[in-house]
């Protein structure tokens, strides 16, 4: 919790900024693998789903960000 308080607030504002209604179900279904992979104690593929949700993300964010800035200008 301490490491991850000072970038809480951040965190949920990108959230806010970049999530569209169709990334609900696939980001479930990549939450849902990561708890069961978690709940069987299995480390090497919670840290895998945990590193490809990560980037997933980010590679999703970055692309909303990017067309945003897009049709801005």
């Amino acid at each position: 919790m301490d490491l991850m308080a000072p970038l809480d607030s951040r965190l949920r504002r990108l959230f806010r900024l970049t999530s569209e209604q169709s990334d609900g179900e696939p980001m479930c279904g990549a939450h849902e693998q990561l708890y069961e992979a978690v709940r069987d104690r299995d480390e090497d593929g919670a840290e895998s789903l945990a590193r490809a949700h990560v980037a997933a993300t980010r590679t999703s964010a970055l692309r909303v960000l990017k067309d945003r800035w897009n049709q801005a200008g």
